[in-house]
């Protein structure tokens, strides 16, 4: 992979971390406050109990790669590994036990391969080993 490309990936990635973890902010505010001042992003379907290990499970995802990524932390790989495992478990009782519509299994596949592909290019991209070996200035 060109390194201007490797380098936009990684860019991306911060970036999608940066949403997710928005996203899952809001999500817990929706918790505590009935009537938010946006469209809610909760699913109804699910349980506050599930809504609360989705939250918490998407903050210390998001948490773990922007403060590793950030951090310079070698293990980044590895604990993204960890907590991807752990989102596909969720994502898997959700599919199978709570959703309802057509394409639950579309999305589902769609959402591991991107936990694939997120974990492998973080263990194999130059950027990011390059990025986690080296010692901030």
């Amino acid at each position: 992979m060109p390194a201007s490309v490797d380098r936009l990936f990684a860019v991306v990635l911060v970036v999608v971390h940066v949403i997710l973890l928005a996203w899952a902010t809001a999500g817990f505010v929706e918790m505590v406050w009935a009537a938010p001042p946006w469209p809610r992003v909760s699913n109804p379907l699910f349980s506050d109990a599930m809504l609360f290990l989705q939250w918490f499970v998407v903050a210390g995802a998001s948490l773990t790669f922007l403060s590793g990524y950030s951090g310079r932390w070698p293990r980044l790989p590895s604990a993204m590994v960890g907590w991807y495992v752990v989102m596909a478990l969720i994502c898997a009782w959700q599919t199978f036990f709570i959703l309802q519509h057509s394409g639950r299994f579309i999305a589902m596949a769609a959402e591991y391969a991107a936990y694939l592909a997120i974990a492998v290019y973080l263990h194999m991209s130059m950027e990011i080993r390059g990025r986690l070996r080296s010692v901030p200035v």
